[in-house]
């Protein structure tokens, strides 16, 4: 074939090509200009360039932090480039994507215009550009899901063929997501076309949820236990049911029908969505291809689902998780454009239309790419002022510390120091920690034994819940002014320093009761309510609830620090030890500051206090006005275990339980 001839059968191709290359590079020339150095907007990108070091593996031992297992491995060979590998890596699979959503809607829509219209939409949604080209697993997966149709269309159903089996093993590899999609569509052909080869994809995305299993006790990545609903506290199916319903309806009127929707004309495109869909329906009946349209159809269902489900997130920062299934929604919208074959002068008609609609797209999408690209440059720049900074910092003086973060990525991968992250990503089993809020971070940290202590903080002063662990300032990270609409960083001030380890401990025997302690709960510290069978009414959580709503630090004028939580529902159950046969004491300690964020005021009320069925007595509280206050209940003889259940008929604060042996009365 020559130059010629290639250029005609595939010049709406290699125009898309030429095209995502130019709007990759425009992204990246606005990064430099306005960051003053090319870098990645998201943290998180940096955690795949750590994990593309060597897979699997952070900065000490297993870890699970990448949501996709493919994505560290495909980073691997380019790792050397840093930044610009990751960028350029993204930048290849964004333009792959567009080449294979030019040759399948051509193919299923049996023309120039299909393509030419679908190719127009992908490039046309600036929300894909920026995830696609931010050094995450987004064009990765897009490629392979736009790979997974193209085999579904193309090779013989009968049996698998090795290139089938290999693309949606790989599909299984890029997401939790398109391994459920994958589960589906090897099921689903295993079963109508009697033949057990479809299953062998499966293997692939099994070992690695086994592998996920056998080294951290979950199936899932880190990321999922970190920040799905239903690893959080105060869950409850009933609420998360309703508040799903509603965030679907409103995701789905924002991607639909909304002004502000990521699509360009979302109403036009919601209707030729539902053409296209029919034409792809009517063509797979003719092929007996029926999993081309299950794939098309699902995968945006799947994706949306999981993120919604999962998070109930849909807003710029988190579109990374429904944008690898926005070439599917394209594919539809060009094949709508398709010619018609019983309208006379179709091919026209449909060139005419895709004209139009191109034009369209374009008037759309030129100012919308403008202000991502800004947004894109802003992302660049706030974590080159914050992580990037600190990290390069701690990798030149620093190079022995340990240190405690929230955003783990560019942190380590800069610095090749051991890093404990907080947010659970990075650091297996301190997810739950970190979605119990600052009582329960303060709480863990001061549990450590002086060997296992981080040495240094590189954390945001407002979030870790008390500023009593930061010692000196080393190094400040500053967001810079702000030049974008829109900016996904966490906070203004990052802050690297060592950590002050003056308070800890201060806060684990009462105040001012005497008596020997034979037993102390210690609330919102998640080993000891976990070795009490503690549990508190905390509420019910709902899908814009913070962390901060869950647990709290309390510190008073003699610098007592502790942490506690509110217990909304006015009800606690808790098991104490005790010394057989006698009599005790049982103190509380509440109190603490009036007004925590995410806390709301709580007022005086009085505990009624229940030991193993037998009501013994009542605790008054004081609303809590900064000072801690601890009230005593003496409890009559009992066994060596009690089981306390308290009862209020309103909420209050609660940071400890202590159990005091009572002395002997003298003879």
């Amino acid at each position: 074939m020559t130059s010629r001839s290639l250029s005609r059968a595939h010049g709406v191709t290699i125009a898309a090509a030429i095209a995502a290359v130019v709007i990759g590079w425009a992204y990246a020339a606005t990064a430099r200009h306005a960051a003053g150095e090319m870098g990645l907007p998201l943290d998180d990108s940096y955690i795949y360039l750590q994990l593309a070091r060597h897979p699997f593996v952070y900065t000490r031992g297993f870890s699970s932090a990448g949501t996709s297992a493919l994505w560290p491995i495909a980073l691997a060979p380019l790792r050397w480039l840093g930044v610009w590998g990751a960028f350029l890596a993204c930048l290849s699979l964004f333009a792959a994507v567009v080449i294979g959503v030019s040759v399948l809607a051509k193919k299923i829509g049996g023309g120039a215009c299909s393509s030419i219209v679908a190719v127009a939409i992908v490039l046309g949604v600036p929300a894909f550009a920026w995830t696609a080209l931010s050094g995450m697993d987004v064009a990765l997966t897009a490629v392979l899901l736009i790979a997974t149709v193209g085999v579904l269309a193309i090779d013989p159903l009968e049996r698998p063929t090795r290139r089938a089996i290999a693309v949606l093993a790989l599909t299984g590899l890029a997401r939790p997501e398109a391994a459920v999609l994958v589960l589906v569509v090897c099921l689903a052909s295993a079963i109508t076309r009697r033949q057990w080869r479809w299953l062998l994809p499966l293997i692939a995305p099994f070992a690695w949820f086994a592998l996920n299993r056998v080294m951290t006790g979950h199936w899932m990545p880190a990321s999922a236990i970190a920040k799905a609903q239903w690893h959080q506290p105060g869950f409850a199916w009933s609420a998360w049911w309703s508040d799903l319903v509603k965030n679907t309806g409103a995701c789905l009127r924002g991607i639909w029908w909304d002004a502000a929707s990521p699509l360009p004309q979302p109403r036009v495109c919601a209707l030729l969505y539902l053409v296209g869909v029919a034409r792809i329906a009517a063509w797979a009946r003719r092929e007996q291809r029926f999993g081309v349209v299950g794939v098309i159809v699902g995968a945006p269902l799947i994706f949306a689902g999981a993120t919604l489900a999962a998070t109930g997130l849909w807003t710029l920062h988190h579109y990374r998780y429904l944008m690898p299934a926005l070439p599917l929604v394209a594919l539809p919208i060009g094949v709508a454009i398709a010619p018609v074959a019983r309208w006379p002068r179709s091919t026209w008609a449909s060139i005419g239309l895709a004209v139009v609609c191109v034009a369209a797209v374009a008037r759309i999408a030129g100012p919308r790419h403008r202000v991502h690209a800004l947004t894109y440059a802003q992302g660049v720049a706030d974590t080159n002022a914050q992580v990037v900074k600190l990290g390069r910092y701690v990798g030149e003086h620093l190079p022995d510390a340990v240190l405690l973060v929230h955003d783990a990525g560019a942190l380590a991968y800069l610095s090749d120091a051991r890093v404990v992250d907080m947010l659970g990503l990075a650091t297996e089993g301190m997810a739950r920690i970190a979605n119990n809020g600052p009582g329960a971070r303060f709480e863990w940290l001061e549990s450590l034994p002086a060997e296992q202590r981080p040495t240094h903080l590189a954390y945001y002063r407002s979030w870790l819940g008390t500023d009593d662990f930061f010692g000196p300032t080393i190094i400040d990270g500053f967001l810079p002014y702000k030049f974008a609409p829109e900016r996904v960083a966490g906070d203004e001030q990052m802050t690297l320093a060592p950590i002050a380890w003056d308070h800890v401990g201060t806060g684990e025997r009462p105040i001012d009761a005497r008596g020997d302690l034979v037993d102390r709960v210690d609330v919102a510290d998640l080993a000891s309510e976990d070795a009490h069978a503690w549990s508190g009414a905390l509420g019910v959580r709902s899908w814009a609830d913070l962390s901060a709503r869950w647990s709290l630090v309390g510190r008073d004028a003699r610098m007592i620090l502790d942490g506690g939580r509110t217990i909304r529902g006015g009800h606690e159950t808790f098991v104490i030890a005790r010394t057989a046969g006698q009599a005790a004491q049982l103190v509380v300690r509440s109190g603490g500051p009036s007004q925590v964020t995410g806390n709301e005021r709580v007022d005086a009320t009085v505990l009624r206090v229940s030991v193993d069925g037998h009501d013994v007595g009542t605790l008054a509280l004081p609303a809590p006005t900064g000072q801690f206050v601890e009230v005593a209940l003496t409890l009559p003889a009992a066994g060596a275990t009690s089981r306390v259940e308290i009862t209020s008929p309103r909420p209050y604060r609660v940071f400890h339980w202590f159990v005091l042996a009572t002395p002997a009365a003298p003879p």
